[in-house]
């Protein structure tokens, strides 16, 4: 595939996942009725809070997806993502200003992480398609 189209794949990717984040604001956050611009804002918000939170780790699926070359892997490393950043929010989560996961619960954590992390790993995708000479 040519690095073109799979460069606007990624950015497609992206924007369903930005649409999914402010879903999921809209929705957990309880924003009704529905008004686009405030839910863009809250969903906005909440993921820069939580790359400022985290600071560098968050390059750690980036670098992953750049670096993970089949599509399966990169997407396997979702979910081993998403509870990787749950089970740091356990640890040092209230340490660094996020509300206890037993406040949240499981659940509420995995659904807390979703977002970011997928929008994390298809960042790094593409910047590993961008990186890797063509074949």
């Amino acid at each position: 595939m040519a690095k073109s189209k799979s460069l606007l794949i990624h950015l497609g990717i992206l924007v369903l996942l930005c649409a999914a984040a402010i879903a999921l604001a809209t929705w957990r956050g309880g924003l009704w009725p529905f008004e686009l611009r405030y839910s863009v804002l809250v969903a906005g918000a909440g993921l820069v809070l939580l790359v400022h939170g985290w600071g560098l780790v968050w390059l750690a699926p980036v670098v992953l997806a750049a670096l993970v070359r089949p599509l399966s892997a990169r997407i396997a490393l979702w979910p081993l993502g998403v509870l990787g950043f749950v089970a740091l929010h356990w640890a040092f989560g209230p340490g660094r200003g996020f509300a206890p996961l037993n406040a949240l619960t499981f659940f509420g954590g995995v659904i807390l992480y979703l977002a970011p992390v997928a929008l994390a790993l298809v960042v790094g995708s593409a910047v590993g398609t961008v990186a890797r000479k063509t074949s």
